[in-house]
């Protein structure tokens, strides 16, 4: 399924945000790092992610994106540019340097990705400060999972992050595993939103496979991050359908668990309730995802006629001239 919500005015012109949903409910997502946009070009907002994210939960239509392994912003955002760098190609976002785990495009406040639990969330408290001390109204949405909340980092970020009321969303998407390890043995608490209490800052935990739950819980905290009121913490209740890893055969999750979690898979849930309520019929529904499925299908051509980078190109992007950027900026 596909959502469009019309978003704020870039500086360049009017956007659209598009959201496409994996079946599988499995979504890859990027982050934000202190940085200030790059010249003549100011993103709506920022975001932040891990390395990998799996979960159905979403923030649609309120001035921030989330997206699964593509993206695609309707003519602004490429896929076959996506997908290039997921093959390691050299005409991707990246150059191929990327890959999954580290995508990037700072023209769009998505400016990398972190391979390490719980080292996000103090980057996200650098982009809000950024934010902050060039007045803009843009917001930080940083996503973790529910293992990161127990590292210092997390800690040190929201009480940071609630001092100096910083318009950062805190996004929790639990899925109740920490690689193999369930919440309920890592943490002596159910709601990992009840943590934002320590800080002063709003708690919320939400239904993570109802997307107009989310949508409404990301629509008051951006509201509340842009008027100056600091951050808040979302707590998105999902399930991890699948392992950690591809060929995680996952058993140490319980039959039982994982059924009555598949019954309530996001996509089907939420098809339903767009019949339901009269939004779209069936017919409706298969069209959009097969012309989703065009579009991968045919950004998976582009990507894999792409030429890998050259060796002569190893040693770029390594190293940069900090004082050459500044001077530029």
């Amino acid at each position: 399924v596909r959502w469009k919500f019309p978003a704020s005015a870039l500086k360049s012109g009017e956007n659209e945000i598009v959201f496409s949903a994996n079946p599988d409910g499995k979504a890859q997502i990027v982050w934000c790092e202190i940085a200030l946009p790059e010249p003549g070009k100011t993103p709506r907002d920022f975001e932040r992610m891990p390395y990998n994210n799996p979960g159905a939960t979403s923030f649609l239509g309120v001035g921030l994106w989330a997206w699964p392994m593509a993206f695609d912003y309707d003519g602004d955002g490429d896929l076959d540019l996506m997908m290039a760098e997921l093959f390691g190609r050299y005409t991707g976002y990246c150059k191929g340097k990327g890959g999954s785990m580290h995508i990037a495009d700072r023209t769009k406040g998505i400016l990398g990705a972190n391979g390490i639990v719980g080292a996000g969330q103090n980057i996200a408290v650098g982009a809000g400060l950024s934010a902050k001390i060039r007045g803009t109204d843009q917001v930080c949405v940083c996503f973790f999972g529910d293992g990161s909340t127990n590292q210092g980092t997390f800690h040190e970020s929201l009480n940071m992050a609630s001092i100096w009321k910083l318009p950062i969303v805190f996004v929790c998407e639990n899925n109740h595993y920490g690689i193999s390890m369930s919440q309920d043995r890592h943490q002596a608490i159910k709601d990992i939103a009840d943590r934002g209490a320590a800080y002063n800052i709003p708690g919320v935990a939400v239904d993570g496979n109802d997307p107009i739950a989310v949508y409404e819980a990301a629509e008051e905290a951006v509201a509340r991050a842009r008027a100056g009121k600091g951050p808040t913490l979302i707590e998105c209740k999902t399930y991890r359908q699948h392992g950690h890893f591809e060929g995680d055969p996952a058993t140490y999750k319980p039959k039982e668990e994982q059924a009555a979690w598949m019954a309530k898979d996001p996509m089907p849930r939420f098809e339903k309730y767009l019949e339901e309520n009269g939004v779209m019929n069936a017919d409706e529904i298969k069209a959009v995802k097969d012309a989703v499925d065009k579009q991968i299908d045919d950004a998976i051509a582009f990507a894999d006629a792409q030429p890998f980078a050259p060796v002569e190109s190893t040693v770029e992007d390594v190293y940069s001239d900090i004082k050459a950027e500044v001077r530029e900026r």
